[in-house]
């Protein structure tokens, strides 16, 4: 049976330890025709040199999810400095003979370009070199399920106008426990509806608004019909609104609730409402909004999100005043933008 090449895309900002996990993990999936991009977004030199002493057999990976193997090892690596693939003429990748666990492409951005941006460069790196037909986004702070490629993959290929698929996230610390399973999106009140409740599938979707770039696949077609990731968002929200743009453009977004990921939530921002997540949510879905509702939609999905911003905006006045002065310019940054 024929397997598509899937490119997959780990971004690494200073989090050598969750992205040996990750990468551990991947190199035990039961999908064989696969490469892996790591993109390093401007991490400390400490965090480079751990991921590459992983690829030598030099770390032994520890987790509750696996256990570690050194057959792999070592794995030959293709390092590139960001700069060096914008005048490059002959880019050099692994050997292709190798197996895809035995190799592996390190791409180093010389600064933090962001979530968004930061993919965007290792799916430019993918369409020219590898040219897969399809590319996998996957958060480091991950773990999969050895089969979850497959899963996807099949999706993808099930229906006709597939944009992206997604799998069933669930906490890394509490693996019972959905994270994420897509949802809904309303564009006349600003507001998205995960298809979970408490930990559990609230509704039985596979066509959903959107998934979280958490885990993300696509066909690289796409690419071509929507754009890449928004820049403008850095981090979060982007994910939602290239969802709406593919959805726009008249695919479908799936889910697979039997294709499985761990998450540890936030592992690169340090907590769900620390000031640089809470800036971002609030200014992006500013941004959104600036972008994607119609005219007509505009005046509910303004009221309504000033509704619940007033409101967090008070409580944080009385408990926290520094949360109060981070939303306060979050929604600046916002209007500076122009979309």
């Amino acid at each position: 049976m024929h397997e598509p090449k899937v490119a997959i895309i780990v971004l690494n900002w200073n989090g050598e330890c969750d992205t040996i996990e990750c990468l551990e993990s991947l190199g035990q999936i039961t999908y064989s025709n696969y490469e892996i991009i790591v993109v390093d977004n401007g991490s400390a030199y400490q965090s480079i040199e751990a991921i590459k002493d992983y690829t030598k057999g030099k770390i032994n990976v520890e987790s509750h999810f696996f256990n570690y193997t050194a057959i792999n090892k070592p794995m030959q690596v293709a390092e590139y400095i960001f700069h060096e693939l914008q005048v490059a003429s002959g880019v050099k990748t692994t050997k292709n003979e190798l197996p895809p666990t035995r190799k592996l492409t390190l791409i180093l951005n010389e600064k933090n370009l962001g979530f968004a941006e930061g993919n965007n460069v290792g799916m430019r790196y993918a369409m020219k070199y590898l040219r897969p037909e399809y590319i996998l986004l996957l958060n480091n702070d991950t773990v999969v399920h050895p089969n979850f490629l497959s899963l996807l993959v099949e999706t993808a290929k099930s229906e006709e106008m597939v944009g992206a698929v997604g799998p069933a996230i669930y906490f890394y610390d509490d693996p019972g426990c959905l994270q994420s399973l897509g949802g809904k999106t309303n564009m006349w009140t600003g507001r998205r509806t995960p298809f979970i409740r408490n930990g559990k599938q609230s509704a039985i979707e596979t066509h959903v608004d959107y998934i979280t770039g958490t885990s993300i696949l696509f066909n690289t077609e796409i690419v071509a019909k929507v754009g890449l990731l928004d820049p403008d968002y850095f981090m979060y929200v982007e994910d939602i609104d290239w969802c709406f743009r593919i959805k726009k453009k008249g695919y479908s977004i799936l889910v697979n609730p039997n294709a499985t990921v761990w998450h540890k939530s936030s592992a690169s921002t340090g907590g769900d409402f620390n000031a640089s997540v809470l800036f971002y949510i609030v200014r992006n879905n500013m941004i959104f909004l600036k972008k994607n509702a119609e005219p007509y939609q505009v005046p509910t999905y303004i009221a309504v999100t000033l509704f619940y911003f007033t409101k967090e905006f008070l409580k944080s006045v009385l408990t926290d005043t520094e949360r109060a002065k981070t939303m306060i310019r979050a929604i600046k940054s916002s209007f500076s933008k122009r979309i």
